[in-house]
């Protein structure tokens, strides 16, 4: 029971999360699937220079993200991204350093390792 427990807090938690990040970030780019269906979107966290990555604009979770050294380019800060992007190249321009001192989950600490 106690594991069941943890598991739903975990994903209550996770919830809350994606929820405030689409609440709080500015999106850079909203990218289409072949199918035209399933899209990804990646955003950006102007107060900390963090990216997220989400698909089809799930509220479940985070899948992954990045953060930025300093603050974000003022190149960030302009513009509106696509409705819906067919390339990248249609994106916002979003310069980034990644900072690799600053990672986010257990996943990517060890992927860095």
């Amino acid at each position: 029971m106690t594991v069941l427990f943890r598991a739903t807090a975990t994903e209550a938690l996770n919830r809350v999360a994606a929820v405030e990040d689409a609440r709080t970030s500015k999106v850079l780019c909203r990218l289409a699937g072949s199918g035209g269906e399933d899209f990804v979107t990646v955003r950006l966290q102007p107060d900390t220079n963090a990216r997220s990555l989400v698909f089809n604009d799930d509220v479940e979770g985070v899948e992954t993200r990045v953060k930025c050294a300093g603050g974000p380019n003022a190149k960030c800060l302009e513009g509106k991204a696509p409705g819906a992007a067919h390339d990248v190249q249609e994106c916002l321009e979003c310069p980034c350093e990644r900072d690799v001192d600053h990672l986010y989950g257990a996943y990517a600490s060890t992927i860095a390792r």
